[in-house]
């Protein structure tokens, strides 16, 4: 019922929507950290931003960059979902945050001085971010959430992970009410990991915070917001080699029918597989096998998985 977002193109969706609408490209030279010797010295990065100026009722200069625009995002959402922002009314709503990582700025601060110092100087101030579950902690004291709370930390998928997870909790009854999405952020290590390896070769590494506001049907309705989309149906595993096509065919047959649809019903699938990838090619053969036609990846979108 709300949707809130910290891109490349600035804070909030009007920045989105018109960066996407005029075609305009939010991939620029990194002044952020130094990129001499990088082969792709670019990326894109929200745009540098007061907090004070941009949020004068959170405090947000001592949140580490994940925790920044987590917390702008999660009050678009709330806003848009026409929820009060009142310390006595967010008491129920939950928040569950996907990272493909950390929050990679704040932990390189804090082993940095682990190895220059030794653990006998340890850095108070940026040790609680070894923990991804920071984010969620920082953005709850922000808005003070006291819901159902998680961080999910599953590389590219922790954006589609942190929505099952939400889903699940309003399904059960843990909650009717959760802030569900992913953040990610361009630190200098990742920046120069990234280049190493040569996955710049063909993109750019991005960065940004997408929340959205999950919540019961029944609420919403009582509430008497609208309700801009629905999650029909959800389904996942884990497992520890690559999945075969036969596994991934089976979980795509019982989220089908768990929404009551089948192949021929879906329009348009939007999947963020990583090519080319051997732990991927058992997802990549179904999905392309049985929707390509409709299939829309992150290969075209640029790479920007975890906020996918």
């Amino acid at each position: 019922t709300g949707l809130g977002v910290v891109s490349p193109f600035g804070i909030g969706i009007e920045a989105l929507s018109d960066g996407l609408a005029g075609g305009l490209g939010a991939v620029a030279e990194v002044q952020r950290h130094p990129v001499a010797g990088l082969r792709r010295p670019d990326a894109a990065l929200v745009p540098p931003f007061v907090p004070r100026r941009v949020e004068p009722r959170m405090r947000l200069e001592g949140l580490d960059r994940c925790s920044q625009y987590t917390a702008l995002a999660a009050k678009q959402a709330m806003t848009a979902g026409a929820l009060s922002l009142l310390p006595r009314d967010c008491v129920d709503v939950g928040l569950v945050v996907g990272l493909a990582r950390y929050p990679t700025t704040a932990e390189e601060q804090c082993l940095g001085s682990i190895c220059r110092n030794g653990l006998d100087v340890p850095d108070l101030v940026h040790f609680p971010f070894l923990v991804p579950n920071s984010v969620v902690g920082s953005v709850s004291r922000q808005l003070s959430l006291k819901g159902y709370s998680s961080a999910v930390c599953s590389s590219h998928g922790a954006g589609m992970d942190s929505l099952a997870c939400s889903a699940d909790a309003v399904a059960l009854g843990h909650t009717d009410l959760t802030l569900a999405g992913a953040v990610d952020e361009v630190s200098d290590r990742i920046h120069h990991d990234l280049d190493a390896v040569g996955l710049l070769a063909e993109h750019a590494a991005g960065e940004g915070a997408v929340l959205v506001l999950l919540e019961d049907e029944h609420s919403a309705r009582a509430r008497g917001v609208p309700v801009v989309a629905r999650v029909l149906a959800h389904l996942g595993a884990f497992h520890a080699e690559p999945a075969t096509r036969a596994q991934v065919d089976a979980l795509l047959d019982g989220v089908l029918a768990g929404a009551g649809l089948v192949d021929a019903d879906v329009t348009t699938v939007c999947a963020s597989l990583q090519r080319p990838s051997p732990h991927e090619a058992g997802a990549d053969a179904a999905v392309t096998g049985r929707f390509g036609a409709v299939l829309d990846t992150s290969d075209q979108l640029g790479w920007a998985p975890a906020v996918g």
